[in-house]
């Protein structure tokens, strides 16, 4: 029989879809191979106790993705397995190198504690469908391309209903809609690689972005972070030089840039023509007051680039995101965007503009504060409750925590702990230049948590510490 683990509750993911997730995770990850039969559904049913349609209807989308194959008679047979049988396997106590490369090791249904993952249980879904339907409704403008800079309907809303709320006023000339900020970055460090060559940014932080810009030849140049944001101690600043910044929550330690420090880089970008990056991944989820102005609203403006994203609101595969700077720049970014890909997704921005349109995107915004605040603080109870010893650090916004001990060895002991018994947790190692530094740290996204499979596997780590 398959191992499956479903959660029950009015919160929950439909049971038919946890079932065709984690079975399409068993094929992918090879303990499920090319040719092998899916159990009969009645069988399936029994053993999970739950009604044989729901495991039908799982069984009818894999078959629809293309994972599986149904034939009168015989049942449902694996397809798309690797047919070598050679996969990947996780061995404790390894640490991977990010978090998409940890996401796939773990079975759908896991206790998730990675950073920046948006919860999907409370998603409304009879609005989302009632917006995808007015946007098929005119399949004739679906088979249309788009203009390079992205739909104007959307960049428009995003002016209008999104941007104001950081201070910002902009046009829909000067905002860019990309398939996700990672791909975002790209296209900047592509555009600007004949006149900028150096990537100034807070060490440890995420270094995707730095990443991304090392493989178009700048120079990346790490700097310090104190309890104020990154430190420009070393960033004497040239016209050659980008900096990229999180003024909201520093990832991955949440520090929040002060109004001092802030105002210390728009004047230094005024005065030596840096440019910065601004990324706002989550400043929707302050809990206790408003976010800052972005610095985009400040008088260095035509100096930053910011970045936003529908993820974190929405979630995470949607993989839809903006930069709004200058309009040359941008229209140079759009230029490359369309020759690489011939722009973004149309039927994803549509939807996600009706979405903005209705109300229903900043509604869902809404209730997800509270969601989360209250996620927040039931997790840091609990880890405080089970883990005694533990020194908790709660920024007043954000999707994650982060915690520590005294000894660094019982840290690291923690980690070890957490990734042998099945969470998933990121390493730290992905957010350092150098693999070999020791921090003395643990990223605790709460978003997606269930609080009570938390609760027992905190119950059982306090018993593995202290007995």
């Amino acid at each position: 029989m398959i191992e499956l683990r479903l959660k029950k509750g009015l919160l929950a993911t439909p049971v038919y879809a946890q079932i065709a997730e984690q079975i399409l995770w068993h094929i992918t990850n090879g303990r499920l191979k090319n040719g092998e039969m899916l159990p009969p559904s009645r069988d399936l049913a029994r053993q999970l106790g739950v009604s044989r349609g729901s495991v039908v209807r799982a069984y009818e989308q894999l078959c629809a993705s293309g994972a599986c194959r149904s034939q009168v008679g015989r049942g449902t047979e694996v397809i798309s397995a690797d047919k070598s049988g050679e996969q990947s396997r996780f061995v404790p106590g390894n640490k991977p190198k990010d978090d998409s490369e940890l996401m796939s090791e773990f079975p759908p249904g896991s206790l998730s504690l990675l950073p920046s993952h948006a919860s999907t249980e409370h998603l409304p879904v009879s609005a989302f469908r009632s917006a995808f339907n007015r946007v098929i409704r005119y399949p004739e403008k679906l088979n249309r391309f788009g203009e390079s800079r992205g739909d104007a309907g959307l960049r428009r809303l995003i002016c209008d209903r999104i941007l104001p709320a950081r201070g910002i006023t902009a046009s829909p000339s000067e905002v860019l809609i990309v398939p996700g900020t990672q791909y975002g970055s790209v296209l900047l460090a592509m555009t600007l690689m004949n006149s900028r060559s150096v990537f100034h940014f807070g060490h440890p932080g995420y270094m995707d972005f730095a990443h991304n810009f090392s493989r178009f030849g700048y120079r990346l140049q790490p700097h310090t972070l104190d309890n104020e944001g990154m430190s420009l101690t070393e960033l004497p600043g040239t016209d050659q030089d980008i900096v990229y910044l999180m003024p909201e929550h520093h990832f991955p330690q949440c520090v929040t840039m002060s109004e001092l420090r802030r105002g210390a880089f728009i004047r230094l970008a005024l005065q030596k023509n840096i440019l910065i990056l601004e990324d706002d991944y989550d400043s929707e989820f302050y809990f206790d007051r408003a976010p800052l102005p972005a610095l985009r609203a400040s008088e260095a403006a035509s100096q930053v680039v910011y970045m936003g994203t529908f993820s974190k609101v929405l979630f995470n595969s949607i993989r839809l995101g903006y930069l709004v700077a200058d309009q040359d720049l941008i229209g140079q970014m759009a230029s490359l965007h369309w020759g690489l890909s011939r722009g973004t997704n149309g039927l994803m921005q549509q939807w996600v503009a009706e979405l903005i349109n209705s109300g229903a995107y900043e509604k869902h915004a809404r209730r997800m504060r509270t969601v989360y605040l209250h996620k927040r603080d039931n997790v840091a109870r609990l880890i405080r409750a089970f883990l005694p010893d533990a020194q908790l650090t709660i920024p007043d916004g954000g999707l994650q925590m982060y915690l520590s001990f005294a000894d660094a060895l019982i840290t690291e002991k923690v980690f070890q702990w957490l990734q042998q018994n099945d969470v998933q947790i990121a390493s730290f190692d992905s957010y350092t230049c150098n693999k070999n530094t020791e921090f003395n740290l643990l990223i605790v996204g709460f978003a997606s948590v269930d609080l009570k499979e938390l609760a027992a596997v905190l119950k059982r780590l306090g018993h593995y510490l202290y007995h």
